[in-house]
């Protein structure tokens, strides 16, 4: 009988290089969970309370999922975003982004 269990992939840290596989990843696995939609928007602004249900479970899916990828320097990151997916998300790509731009500048 084949292992079915998935391969988990390593955390996002200090490696400044692996951010840019990490997000693959990442992207990959919040679309099998079918909550990738919360990375891209931000809360709906409507009444409607199914629509506000479905993107809270997203929401908290995707939280989670990202938090579950992160090692002790990359949830520091996301610390003060925690209540957003997408906040979570930006804040990610703002550090890593800028690190790697300011060490390409330095060579």
């Amino acid at each position: 009988m084949a292992n079915s269990k998935m391969i988990a992939f390593p955390p996002l840290d200090t490696k400044l290089d692996y951010y840019s596989d990490w997000t693959v990843r990442m992207q990959l696995k919040l679309e099998e969970k079918a909550c990738y939609y919360a990375v891209e928007h931000d809360a709906p602004d409507t009444d409607d309370e199914e629509i506000l249900a479905d993107f809270n479970t997203q929401n908290t899916k995707a939280r989670a999922q990202i938090a579950k990828y992160l090692g002790p320097y990359a949830l520091n990151i996301v610390k003060p975003h925690i209540a957003s997916a997408k906040g979570m998300w930006d804040a990610l790509r703002a550090a890593y982004e800028n690190k790697v731009l300011q060490i390409r500048q330095t060579y």
